[in-house]
């Protein structure tokens, strides 16, 4: 009874270093997102042909170029889940996490706009590929008791890159600052993406040496017969349901997130405008 109480706790352990290095990977994804999220705004206004343009025209560019990435994402996910059931999770997470290092690095370097919507666009790819992977890597590596709990801590580590990275960009930007070598220009706002991409480097590093590959073993994917179509089509409803729900709400906070840094950035610029105080008066005549 002794040895069986042990084994469980050893394939706990085992279970729980990997996931904790992991979603450490997915929290440094997520900074990186929200840094891009809070210094954008400011470091298009450095870009050949954004420079001094019309503030419509900027905040068109800043939104679509935040939804260029999450188009990437949306486009490539499925074709990498395929590729992360053939080859596996970790190499998937690995090369994704390697270029998202590369991309922010260069992200802070860029002063093309062909080579900023490019590089948004890889950029979503390379995080998609990361999450991704984390997603697989935590339903293989949790028993069906314990991968809501699992997912759970995803979704944690998700929120936490979230927060963390838009007070990373805020704390490290620097106006003002501005360096030119030999036609490459750095300004402020460069040196949060050059920390993100540092981070992300950092981790691949680590996850390379120290994360092994998950408990799923590597298959050809199969298409699925006519027959466990027609098994799983009471499933569709629902499901469209469920990602219905979940369109409109991501809808909503891309929405924010893609509007709120511009708003803010106006109000900041011109300063806060305080209401006037509103009187009431009344006369009486006799």
């Amino acid at each position: 009874m002794t040895v069986a109480v042990q084994t469980r706790a050893d394939l706990e352990a085992r279970t729980t270093r990997p996931l904790e290095l992991l979603l450490a990977c997915v929290v440094v994804i997520m900074i990186g997102y929200g840094v891009m999220l809070t210094v954008l705004p400011y470091y298009a206004e450095r870009i050949h042909g954004l420079a001094g343009s019309d503030e419509r025209l900027l905040a068109f560019h800043v939104g679509l170029l935040t939804s260029v990435y999450a188009l990437a994402q949306l486009v490539t996910s499925p074709f990498l889940g395929r590729l992360a059931d053939r080859v596996g999770r970790r190499p998937l997470l690995l090369l994704g996490l390697a270029v998202v290092g590369a991309n922010q690095a260069f992200f802070g370097l860029v002063t093309s706009l062909t080579a900023l919507y490019a590089l948004r666009i890889l950029g979503g790819i390379a995080a998609a590929s990361v999450l991704v992977a984390a997603t697989a890597y935590v339903a293989d590596s949790t028993s069906d008791r314990d991968r809501s709990r699992g997912m759970a801590w995803f979704g944690t580590a998700v929120s936490l890159g979230l927060v963390a990275g838009p007070v990373l960009g805020g704390l490290l930007s620097r106006p003002g600052l501005s360096v030119r070598v030999e036609g490459i220009a750095v300004d402020g706002y460069s040196l949060p993406f050059f920390v993100a991409g540092l981070l992300a480097l950092g981790i691949f590093l680590f996850a390379w040496r120290a994360l092994p590959e998950s408990m799923h073993p590597r298959r050809a994917v199969e298409p699925r017969s006519s027959k466990a179509l027609d098994e799983g089509f009471p499933v569709v409803p629902r499901l469209g349901i469920l990602l219905s729900l979940v369109t409109a709400a991501q809808f909503g906070l891309a929405l924010f997130e893609g509007s709120f840094i511009l708003y803010s950035q106006g109000r900041l610029a011109s300063g806060w405008v305080s209401p006037k105080p509103v009187s009431l008066s009344w006369s009486v005549d006799q």
